[in-house]
């Protein structure tokens, strides 16, 4: 039996480790249904004293909500806004997909062609069987490429370690599109390309360096020209400048300690994407309305598995009551958590983004609270 000691520190520990709904600050008035549904679930996220800021973007019907709670840095009593810059970790595919979408309408790329056609010199091992790895199968990860393409030696490992995390971000961004050329000689496919979904972010980042190849340009100026020309959003960006790092979110990691803010670059970690929430709302408004033809076709499936899964242009997909929804999940070391789902048959996007790390899956309740609260 638990002795008054015991029980008395127990209490302890679960008090210190929640705070009450009157100490987390908010922008949120709180009227209308879907102000209650989002302050109901960003209170629950927000009950642990582990969670730090929430920034909480939602397009319904054409109108534009925007909701903050917490602080953007601890102790400021500052709310996160929507002029700041996040890193939304892997979200930042669909942009890629999106890129290799218009490249289709472009006609510089074709969907089933063997990736070798855009890689410079042979690569005989990039098949399995007589069954090349086609574009299309980078996009929604069924290529049954390795998840690692170099593995870093024990040495490096240990020096990474010893590095900030600012330095593991720089050491890492030497891997470049050489690196990569050289690597892939070495990569062979485990299994029939087109036959098997496993997440693979390198199919991702190979998929970059081929649109860089077939435009003869940069990953940063193909996607901010495609997002200010196509969309008119001009503040995202896979690489901040000095004034725009000015204005960048504050991350915190798991145990709490701010994270500092660096440019993810290179071809090792994946590709990166920061964005003011402002801007972001643009991108869900461009899903939802599905007027832009390279977005139309990222929504079209490509891989089909079971329980309704599927997956677009690396748009995940799935149903609920036969209707269907795309999502993407992000997590970054940079101290974020965030996600975007897309209800199209429902007029509804929500974007959240945590700047921490306490939870995905709760980022994912509360995702299913504000949807629930606006079924139709």
């Amino acid at each position: 039996m638990m002795n008054i000691k015991a029980f008395i520190l127990l209490i302890t520990c679960v008090i210190s480790a929640s705070r009450s709904m009157a100490q987390v600050k908010t922008d949120n008035p709180v009227i209308t249904q879907l102000d209650k549904a989002v302050n109901r679930a960003a209170m629950q996220y927000m009950s642990d004293s582990t969670a730090n800021g929430l920034n909480i973007g939602i397009v319904y019907k054409g109108k534009t909500y925007s909701y903050h709670y917490g602080e953007n840095v601890k102790g400021t009593g500052k709310l996160p806004s929507d002029d700041l810059y996040y890193n939304i970790g892997s979200i930042a595919k669909t942009f890629t997909g999106t890129l290799l979408a218009q490249a289709v309408i472009d006609k510089r790329i074709g969907l089933h062609d063997d990736i070798r056609k855009y890689l410079p010199g042979c690569y005989p091992k990039l098949q399995y069987q007589g069954h090349p790895v086609t574009v299309v199968q980078l996009a929604n990860h069924t290529s049954g490429l390795p998840g690692v393409i170099r593995d870093l030696y024990p040495e490096e490992k240990i020096k990474l370690r010893e590095l900030s995390f600012a330095g593991q971000a720089n050491y890492l961004s030497h891997y470049n599109a050489d690196s990569l050329q050289q690597d892939l000689h070495h990569v062979i496919p485990d299994t029939i390309p087109g036959t098997r979904y496993r997440y693979n972010t390198n199919g991702v980042m190979l998929l970059q360096y081929i649109l860089e190849r077939v435009y003869s340009c940069g990953y940063k100026k193909l996607i901010t020209e495609y997002l200010q020309t196509r969309l008119g959003l001009h503040h995202i960006t896979p690489i901040l400048d000095r004034k725009q790092m000015k204005l960048a979110a504050q991350g915190y990691t798991k145990d709490a300690k701010p994270q500092s803010y660096v440019n993810l670059e290179g071809y090792y970690i994946g590709p990166s994407i920061n964005a003011t929430m402002h801007d972001l709302l643009g991108y869900v408004r461009a899903q939802l309305d599905e007027l832009d033809p390279a977005i139309r076709l990222s929504h079209q499936l490509t891989w089909t598995g079971p329980n309704g899964f599927a997956v677009g242009l690396n748009w995940m997909s799935n149903t609920e009551n036969a209707t269907r929804y795309f999502y993407h999940e992000g997590n970054t070391k940079l101290g974020f958590n965030s996600l975007c789902t897309i209800y199209p048959m429902k007029q509804l996007g929500i974007f959240i983004i945590a700047n921490d790390v306490h939870s995905q899956e709760k980022i994912g309740q509360m995702e299913n609270t504000i949807h629930n609260a606006v079924k139709q």
